[in-house]
């Protein structure tokens, strides 16, 4: 403020001098005891990075007291079920489960509204563009936390239930994928991701007859996630093109491994060649990753399995060297050429 306010006044004093209202004499008087105020009196600037650093260490004592909290709440429903679970009930253990997932959710919500109390739906909607970093990781370990005991709430339910087991992962899932959509957290994303793995990889029994279409469906999840990564709906560009792909390839190598080679293969090709065609498009490394790392895979991978074993030790080494050479020079050229701004779609 001293720095906008000196100059202003100087020029005031000038015009009033010239214009006859005071004396040279006067206004320096005026500029002196202006100066010696401002020195004696604090400086708008004081207090706010005053106010700002209250708040920070309110922010971090608040953080951590909820780490501490969460981690005490889950050791205490650890030793109390571990040595007793024989002992209790179905409903007793479900209750046990639940109930600090209810609190821990409660929590959560808690921080989102603040000590205000804004306890209204546009509070709700409102809270991940309010929250700072430390309320948001704060946020995102409860609703892991709380998301994580519904789950296995869920699967003492299902316990007698054997076609309930392959939706048990849906549970966790609705939880973090909807924590993340109010207000988002790195944690909540990959929590979402493993969830939604889990649940792809469920939804069929394990009999390899039909593990394929486990397969399949967690490459179509692949293939959704990495859609609302480029919509930005997932706004954790680089993780999400990493989780996508991560998805995408367990799902082909799920394929290969059912006895529908060619097709996992051919899905496997069309993610190494999406992967380079997404770098191109958006400039992110992790697309890149993606494509290059399953270029390196696929090829000696298809290699040695139509050759069925006929190549030497020497000559499955060589097919390795070559594939992740031709990667390299493939990517090189590729971060040189196109390390610019992504093109606007």
């Amino acid at each position: 403020m001293n720095d906008r306010a000196e100059p202003a006044l100087a020029t005031a004093l000038k015009r009033l001098v010239e214009a006859g209202t005071l004396t040279q004499q006067q206004a320096d008087a005026v500029r002196t005891g202006f100066q010696a105020d401002l020195r004696a009196a604090p400086t708008d600037i004081s207090i706010a990075e005053a106010a700002k650093r209250d708040s920070s260490w309110s922010l971090v004592l608040t953080e951590v007291g909820g780490y501490v909290g969460a981690a005490f709440v889950t050791a205490a429903v650890l030793a109390l079920i571990g040595p007793n679970w024989d002992h209790f009930s179905q409903a007793g253990r479900v209750a046990l489960l639940a109930g600090p997932a209810v609190l821990l959710l409660m929590a959560a919500f808690a921080v989102v509204i603040g000590p205000s109390g804004e306890g209204s739906r546009r509070a709700i909607h409102a809270g991940r563009d309010r929250l700072t970093g430390p309320r948001r990781r704060l946020v995102s370990t409860l609703v892991l936390a709380g998301g994580g005991l519904l789950g296995g709430a869920a699967a003492v339910l299902a316990n007698d239930h054997a076609a309930a087991d392959n939706w048990i992962a849906l549970v966790p899932l609705a939880v973090w994928g909807a924590g993340y959509l109010l207000w988002r957290g790195t944690s909540l994303h990959l929590g979402t991701g493993v969830a939604l793995t889990w649940t792809a990889l469920t939804v069929f029994d394990a009999d390899l007859d039909r593990w394929q279409w486990n397969g399949l469906l967690l490459v179509l999840a692949g293939v959704g996630w990495a859609l609302l990564t480029r919509r930005r709906v997932v706004e954790e560009q680089t993780l999400g093109f990493a989780v996508a792909g991560v998805m995408a390839f367990i799902g082909g190598e799920i394929v290969i491994f059912s006895d529908y080679e060619g097709l996992g293969y051919l899905l496997l090709g069309l993610l190494a060649v999406g992967g380079l065609a997404g770098y191109l498009r958006t400039r992110e490394l992790s697309a890149l990753g993606v494509g290059a790392g399953t270029l390196a895979v696929v090829v000696p991978q298809a290699v040695l399995h139509y050759t069925e074993g006929s190549l030497s030790t020497a000559g499955a080494l060589l097919v390795c060297g070559l594939s992740i050479v031709l990667v390299s020079v493939l990517t090189g050229r590729l971060w040189r050429s196109n390390s610019g701004p992504p093109q606007v779609v």
